[in-house]
């Protein structure tokens, strides 16, 4: 005959415990899942469901996705305001620095599609070669364009001296090829 011990389950003092931020975080996520009245509603309940459209382990992979943004957003940020800060102190020119965060996908700008239809010729054009110079882009750009394009300078951009002498000395050393030592001896 064998005696059963009382059930210790639940009673012993190691329970797991979640950092207060964490299940406010969670909280925050199960409040944005959309909710509806049961449909055995009775006028004095306040019960919600959440809506029956996605699994559990789809609610955690959405969870889990939400906080990946945070972090790296606020990992990002971070570095960012490091950067404007020290900007702002070392340089005599800026007084403020106004940062917009835009949402990848919210934003629509009449370049998008221009922008897009360039980065695809661009690359269409490095899976035959690399691109060396300046005029290897405008060809490219020209040859993606869907709209006649104006010029955006008058005048020749100037480089400066020490700019041309580093271009020169990969042109010498061979990492420019030698075909386009004219466009480099005339900036």
């Amino acid at each position: 005959m064998a005696i059963l011990e009382k059930d210790r389950r639940g009673k012993h003092e190691n329970h797991a415990h979640l950092d207060p931020l964490v299940e406010d975080s969670i909280r925050k996520h199960l409040d944005s899942i959309p909710k509806v009245d049961s449909h055995y509603c009775r006028a004095d309940t306040k019960r919600t469901y959440i809506e029956g459209g996605k699994t559990v382990a789809d609610l955690h992979r959405d969870y889990v996705a939400e906080c990946k943004v945070k972090v790296y957003l606020l990992q990002n940020n971070h570095y960012l305001i490091a950067v404007y800060i020290f900007a702002v102190y070392n340089n005599d020119f800026i007084n403020s620095i106004c940062h917009k965060f835009l949402i990848k996908g919210h934003t629509q700008n009449e370049g998008d599609s221009v922008h897009s239809v360039i980065e695809r010729q661009i690359q269409r054009s490095l899976k035959s070669g690399a691109i060396y110079t300046p005029d290897q882009y405008t060809q490219i750009i020209r040859s993606a364009k869907k709209t006649v394009l104006t010029q955006a300078y008058k005048n020749k951009m100037e480089v400066c001296e020490k700019k041309k002498r580093g271009l020169l000395g990969l042109l010498q050393k061979n990492t420019i090829p030698k075909c386009y030592s004219l466009f480099y001896e005339n900036l």
